[in-house]
């Protein structure tokens, strides 16, 4: 029997729950903004960053598997598909990018503040502290990048008017 339907979970189980939860929504959070951006080079990191957090979902979710505990959730739907043609057009004439991007960076480090805490406890098991520290350390690095895009952006190196933008074509239009 496992042991999450007989007793409640040790402390550091239940960090690595609220932690996979955590990555989840920033997975989604980086995808969904990426969605939102005709900037392609911004938009090809918000793509890369959401893919970085699904490959720590799963570590985690091994993690939780190797202690013979059942994840919380096991995916998190991403896409934005009730959309209508006003929010597609909206998208299109707003930039977007650098408040999606200040969203996403910032996300991040309410995990890297949480990744902290866990690290701080003595409690956690080593397996557990080697994935974390590992999560921890990839987000940190990660988001060196996207602070120089922010800094491109709004110095006007990485000017959202003057390089490539994806183009996009109203689906009902199409059909």
């Amino acid at each position: 029997m496992k042991n999450n339907q007989t007793l409640e979970l040790p402390s550091h189980l239940e960090d690595v729950q609220h932690l996979l939860h955590l990555v989840f929504l920033a997975e989604k959070k980086y995808y969904e903004s990426a969605e939102d951006i005709q900037e392609v080079t911004v938009r090809r990191y918000l793509y890369h960053q959401s893919s970085q957090r699904n490959t720590y979902c799963h570590a985690l979710i091994e993690l939780l598997v190797l202690y013979d505990q059942d994840p919380d959730v096991l995916f998190v739907s991403k896409g934005k598909l009730n959309r209508n043609d006003l929010d597609m057009k909206r998208v299109w004439e707003l930039d977007f990018t650098i408040p999606f991007l200040k969203e996403c960076l910032d996300y991040d480090e309410k995990i890297t503040a949480f990744c902290q805490k866990i690290l701080d406890k003595s409690s956690s098991y080593i397996a557990s502290l080697e994935i974390i520290s590992h999560i921890y350390s990839e987000i940190l690095f990660g988001n060196f990048e996207g602070l120089e895009l922010l800094r491109q952006i709004s110095s006007g190196t990485l000017s959202p008017q003057k390089e490539s933008k994806v183009i996009r074509f109203p689906i009902s239009k199409c059909l």
